[in-house]
């Protein structure tokens, strides 16, 4: 048996209960078959959709193969990722000795990332109020459009930001929080994962904190982006000369006229806030929540006025 399995085994034995035979993985993917691969990042990880037999359940799964991953680095990981319990956050499912990491994907037609770098954005820039949705229930995950109002874009953060707070509750960091580590349901129901997808060519994400640090703070800062992301225009990127902008001159024109303006003054004020260079302006995650609740509920009361009788 080789070291590194055996090295494997004995740090990931408190973890067994979460063990999947490589060989079902395999049964999964269909031996990882081109057609049901979601993204392929050279030396880092490549990410399949799957179906896998779990406890004699076929469940439908998403499967990380990570790729140069120490054993050290995989302990480190999955005992964080398995004990998170939160409604918001995707069920950590399992993993193998050959470094593939299975989260659960919901249902057979909802795996979906919010934005993802380049065609979604460009999409919301071009004013239709719509985000990107990858579909299972399409071959080869073909792109499915949803219109969006501006309260289901709060509400869609919110959610997020409730997962983020939860794990920083853990004494936990996401550490590479980005809009694809956000999936929707076909109700819109938000399901972040700790798996990462990379956009090809490129050698470091907008999602980076301003000094390249892996803190609580840097997931605001990177929540923040995705904030940026649905809400203001595309070519807009926060500054990595440590000068953040103000945002509510960069808004998305038919976003902003649909705003609450109230709500729209507290979406720009947290984004300027959670992109501030300096850590110790940036909210926690829970202010962050308790924000974008009270925009919330601005804009639905703004989107359906309750009308008075006379």
């Amino acid at each position: 048996m080789p070291s590194l399995l055996r090295k494997l085994e004995d740090l990931l034995n408190p973890y067994k209960g979460f063990f999947i035979k490589y060989n079902d993985i395999l049964d999964a993917t269909n031996h990882f078959h081109t057609t049901n691969i979601i993204q392929q990042v050279e030396k880092y990880n490549h990410v399949y959709r799957g179906k896998l037999i779990r406890f004699g359940t076929r469940i439908n799964v998403i499967v990380e193969k990570r790729l140069n991953m120490t054993a050290e680095e995989l302990l480190k990981l999955v005992s964080m990722i398995s004990r998170f319990k939160h409604k918001n956050i995707a069920t950590f499912v399992g993993f193998s000795y050959s470094l593939d990491l299975v989260y659960d994907a919901i249902a057979d037609n909802c795996i979906a990332y919010i934005v993802s770098d380049g065609e979604v954005k460009e999409s919301l820039s071009q004013s239709q109020n719509i985000v990107h949705v990858f579909s299972s229930s399409y071959n080869n995950f073909d792109y499915v459009y949803y219109k969006l109002t501006c309260s289901q874009r709060i509400q869609i953060c919110m959610d997020a930001a409730r997962a983020l707070s939860y794990i920083h509750d853990c004494d936990a960091i996401h550490g590479d929080f980005r809009s694809t580590s956000v999936l929707l349901t076909e109700d819109l129901e938000v399901k972040v994962v700790c798996l990462v997808i990379i956009p090809e060519n490129s050698t470091f994400s907008h999602y980076t904190d301003l000094d390249f640090s892996v803190t609580q703070k840097s997931d605001v800062y990177s929540f923040g982006v995705v904030l940026k992301d649905l809400f203001c225009q595309q070519y807009l990127n926060p500054s990595r000369s440590g000068n953040t902008a103000n945002f509510r001159f960069y808004f998305d024109d038919d976003i902003r006229e649909q705003l609450h303006s109230q709500a729209f003054l507290i979406l720009s004020e947290t984004i300027d806030r959670c992109l501030n260079a300096q850590h110790q302006r940036r909210p926690n995650m829970d202010e962050t929540v308790k924000l974008l609740d009270k925009a919330l509920f601005l804009q639905r009361r703004h989107e359906n006025p309750v009308r008075q009788s006379f």
